[in-house]
């Protein structure tokens, strides 16, 4: 090939995005490990996530026979995470809407959003970080390339209440206790209702009945957060995307990605 031929097919082959020549991007890892202070691993390939957490492990210092696996999580930070604006910009409707036909779920909306603002959130993936578990199956052990955080954690002592309660907040976690008596102790603002959902801290969402005709005992992990969803209020026809989305759903959705 003639040099002048190779100049020109290296620059059609760059122009083109065709060139064989490849840069690894850098995978960057955040570890949070609550005993210690946060700390980062870099790599100059794509690891596979089971190396990854035995890294976290030992660069933490953290004894994998205390972690709790079922809380301990991975989370996707490539993208910006937007679900928090579009919750809190649905539950500012309900909360106007609410105050103007006068009813007290208005309170609620406007409880429920200081609550969320005091979380923070990322893109949870919803699959264990246990690496006994993740490399016997190649689909839970993918390679990672890009910006990642690892949430390493002992086993948790309390759950969260949110919603329709007059006092949102962390309760101390108790084997043998139900939903029923968890958001009866945060004071249930509807008694009349007849379901709640669990958020395991896995990410796993359940319905636990709660109501004295319907009451079943259903297990909570410590760890998981109770909501409480609130009254609807039917948007006017103005809002015809907002009318398509239930606001308690996407409330819990995000919950399911709060980081600890």
């Amino acid at each position: 090939m003639k040099p002048w031929t190779i100049v020109f097919y290296l620059t059609l082959c760059i122009s083109t995005g065709l060139t064989s020549v490849s840069f690894a991007a850098p995978t960057d890892v955040d570890i949070h490990f609550e005993s210690s202070p946060p700390s980062h691993l870099t790599y100059n390939d794509y690891p596979r996530l089971d190396e990854v957490v035995l890294q976290a492990l030992n660069q933490t210092g953290a004894d994998w026979r205390m972690i709790d696996w079922f809380t301990s999580a991975l989370y996707d930070i490539n993208v910006e995470f937007k679900l928090k604006q579009q919750v809190f910009e649905v539950i500012a409707k309900q909360k106007t809407i609410a105050s103007k036909r006068y009813h007290d779920s208005w309170f609620y909306w406007a409880q429920l959003r200081r609550s969320l603002e005091s979380l923070h959130y990322a893109k949870r993936i919803f699959q264990t970080i246990d690496p006994d578990a993740i490399r016997l199956h190649l689909s839970l052990n993918p390679k990672l390339s890009g910006n990642w955080l690892i949430t390493l954690k002992s086993t948790p002592k309390n759950v969260l209440v949110l919603g329709g309660v007059k006092k949102p907040g962390k309760q101390t976690w108790q084997p043998r206790l139900d939903a029923r008596n968890y958001v009866q102790t945060a004071g249930l603002f509807d008694q009349t209702i007849s379901k709640v959902i669990i958020i395991q801290p896995d990410g796993k969402v359940e319905k636990h009945p709660i109501g004295y005709w319907n009451q079943t005992f259903a297990e909570i992990a410590p760890g998981a957060i109770i909501y409480v969803p609130l009254t609807v209020e039917e948007l006017p026809v103005i809002y015809p995307n907002d009318r398509s989305q239930n606001p308690n759903d996407l409330v819990v959705e995000l919950l399911r990605n709060r980081l600890p």
